[in-house]
Order: structure tokens, then C-alpha cells, then sequence
């Protein structure tokens, strides 16, 4: 293997290529019927999510629930603990929803950290919620 070529891991890769797939395929590139999404689903599905990590609970339970919530965080799926989180006003881009969030983290060693992220959100035809930024 060539020393400055250094892969992905493959989960890791692999998420971020499902995610992409998704999120156009939601948009409406790929299939002329797709609908937009609802922004105050989104924001409720997301504020869902959020307290769901918040109390400890993982991103595949949420997969399994009723309904069933698809959730991409790296720090989320990183094991770092949710502590607060602030919802930010929503707005349309394409299909899909984005909606930043201010959060405060805590990490392995017990540190707060405070960040920005900015999710993309679909609720058509299935609930998903990739984090694009922060």
C-alpha cells in the first residue's frame, strides 16, 4: 500500500455513503415523486433524537422504534454524551430540512464541549437525520 494513501474505514465510509445516497435520492434527484418534507415533523423528529441520545440511548434503538428514526451522528455514534441541546429555526433546502443546533457534550474524559451542528433532515419516505456540520 502506497504510504501517503491512507483508507476510510470501511463503516465509516459506508455511512457516510448510505447517508449521501439517501439524502439525494429524498431530495428528488434521482425520482421525479418525491415530496417535500414537513419542517415541524423534522424539528420534532430531531428534538426525538436529541432527547433520546440525551437520556442514553442509542441511535439503533432509534432505527428499531415506532417510528422509526435513522439517525448519523459521529459523536453520538463515538459513545459522548448528550448533555443539552438548544434547536435553532429550521429551513428548507431542497426537499429536506436543515436545522442547526447548539449542543453541549461530554466526553470520554468528562469534559463539556460546546458546538454548533447542522443537521440535514427527511421525513419523506422514511425519517432520517444526517449531521452535516459541527
Amino acid at each position: 500500500m502506497n504510504r501517503f494513501f491512507k483508507p476510510i474505514a470501511a463503516s465509516k465510509a459506508s455511512h457516510w455513503l448510505i447517508a449521501a445516497v439517501f439524502l439525494t435520492l429524498a431530495s428528488g434527484c434521482a425520482c421525479g415523486g418525491s415530496r417535500v418534507s414537513d419542517p415541524a415533523q423534522a424539528e420534532e423528529i430531531l428534538s426525538t433524537a436529541l432527547e433520546a441520545w440525551k437520556s442514553g440511548t442509542s441511535s439503533e434503538d432509534l432505527a428499531s422504534g415506532n417510528p422509526a428514526i435513522v439517525v448519523y451522528d459521529p459523536d453520538w455514534k463515538a459513545g459522548t454524551s448528550l448533555v443539552t441541546f438548544e434547536p435553532q429555526p429550521a429551513r428548507l433546502a431542497g426537499n429536506n430540512v436543515t436545522l442547526p443546533v447548539r449542543l453541549t457534550l461530554k466526553t470520554g474524559k468528562g469534559r463539556k464541549v460546546q458546538r454548533t451542528a447542522v443537521y440535514a433532515i427527511t421525513t419523506n419516505p422514511v425519517n432520517m437525520i444526517v449531521r452535516e456540520e459541527g
